[in-house]
């Protein structure tokens, strides 16, 4: 500062703390905006914009902190007197500093390594913390702070209001069986993976109230069972949390028709073989409805999972990803044989084309000799009969009429809690940073509601 005018020197320390405050305040009303809609929102932009203002909000409270004690003990010449006539703006900013230091409630960490790193954080913040207590006791003389007090308020405000994703994503098998010709040509000419092509497959669906409603109530319908039975209450726990599918069927008296598909077969055999009679149920009906329509959206997301995220889902099932390269063959197979390539104009003709198949048409097509006996568990253990299975699965589910899509909106929902109960929270807090999941808020819904095994109950007298 030797080399400035001494008019701009002036006016530096007049407005340096004030600057420094000011930006330190506009970082954190980033990051109250935008710091749990990174949850609900995942746009690289979002992303960038959160870790930029996470990073910088420690590092400008503490060069703040930094210019604030300075003043407190004067400089050379004429900031000895400038340091005396504002110490009032130090008593009025040194508070605000002091609430941004001890961070948000919206975002306590970016990421799950940042919690890895709690020793390195812990150093910091008793550095920082020091040098903000020392600019407090030297600067603020009243006990009452109502300018702290009204921040804190907000950050509370914000910090407990309830939020869903607001959307999910969406894969369907079929759909991204029927690739545009270029993209074949070009994928084997560069050497892409058809891994890498699923992702270009993938849309967005907004969560509606509807769909929210059907989740909570399955849930809280859960948790009241566990309520009613407080004797048996962990093995009660237990057997709620294992049902992926065949609680609901078994309340509704048709289990025995449906364990082939259930519990018959691994958890991801049985989301391919729900997702493809689902689709085709779906597209077969002439009317659509709020249950056929959450179903679908449901259906979609949970094979989104299983093959663009199959960490989300229970560990040790089977591999996910070679199912889903012999289930698209399956399918392309079968529409070569036809002569026909049914485009994304035509998706009903596709799915009624495929539903309308007789299974030995199917099993000529795609040139697979099966013995497609229910009553063989043994007979489902190999990826190569997804498709024949989710065909016979749909003409099963058409006949059942007005309970159709009942049935499978609940088996979904179901499907759904199963995979959020078993998905490792270390794992749910990775989402967080990129957006966060819908499987995720699920997961901590059910927690709340008493279905998870880390829940502990508080007795009230």
């Amino acid at each position: 500062m030797a080399h400035f005018p001494g008019q701009l020197k002036k006016l530096w320390s007049k407005w340096e703390i004030v600057g420094m405050v000011l930006f330190s305040l506009f970082l954190q009303i980033l990051l109250i905006m935008f710091g749990s809609r990174r949850k609900r929102i995942t746009r690289i932009w979002i992303r960038v914009l959160v870790w930029s203002s996470y990073l910088l909000a420690d590092m400008v409270a503490a060069v703040a902190l930094g210019v604030l004690s300075r003043s407190q003990l004067g400089e050379i010449g004429d900031n000895i007197q400038f340091a005396k006539e504002n110490s009032s703006l130090r008593a009025f900013w040194a508070p605000f500093l002091l609430v941004h230091l001890g961070g948000l409630d919206t975002i306590t960490a970016f990421s799950i390594e940042d919690n890895d790193l709690w020793l390195r954080h812990l150093l910091n913040l008793l550095v920082q913390g020091s040098v903000a207590f020392y600019v407090v006791l030297k600067s603020w003389g009243t006990p009452s702070n109502p300018i702290g007090n009204a921040i804190y308020s907000l950050r509370a405000y914000f910090a407990n209001e309830k939020r869903w994703s607001g959307s999910m994503a969406q894969c369907n098998l079929i759909s991204s069986s029927f690739e545009i010709k270029t993209i074949k040509s070009l994928s084997k000419f560069i050497g892409i993976d058809r891994e890498i092509l699923k992702h270009l497959h993938v849309s967005w669906e907004h969560i509606n109230d509807n769909l929210k409603d059907l989740i909570f109530e399955n849930l809280l319908e859960k948790g009241n069972e566990i309520i009613e039975h407080l004797q048996d209450k962990e093995n009660r726990r237990t057997r709620l949390l294992a049902q992926r599918g065949d609680g609901v069927l078994e309340k509704m008296k048709r289990l025995e028709e449906f364990r082939w598909c259930t519990l018959s077969v691994e958890f991801n055999q049985s989301l391919f073989i729900w997702h493809i009679a689902t689709d085709l149920c779906y597209y077969v009906d002439q009317q659509f409805h709020s249950k056929q329509r959450m179903s679908k959206f449901l259906s979609d997301y949970m094979f989104y999972l299983l093959v663009v995220k199959p960490n989300m889902l229970p560990k040790g099932i089977s591999d996910s990803g070679s199912r889903y390269r012999d289930a698209s063959d399956e399918v392309e197979r079968f529409f070569q044989a036809r002569k026909k390539e049914p485009s994304n104009g035509t998706a009903r003709e596709a799915r009624t084309t495929l539903f309308r198949a007789k299974q030995e048409e199917l099993e000529d097509a795609i040139a697979i000799p099966i013995d497609t006996t229910p009553t063989i568990p043994g007979a489902y253990g190999s990826s190569k009969y997804l498709l024949v299975h989710g065909c016979k699965l749909a003409q099963q589910l058409q006949k059942l009429e007005a309970e159709k899509w009942k049935v499978i909106s609940e088996v979904w929902v179901e499907m759904l809690t199963y995979a959020a109960g078993h998905c490792e929270w270390r794992d749910h807090a990775q989402q967080l940073k990129s957006g966060g999941e819908l499987l995720t808020h699920v997961r901590l819904l059910m927690a709340h509601l008493g279905l998870s095994h880390q829940y502990q109950e508080i007795l009230l007298s």
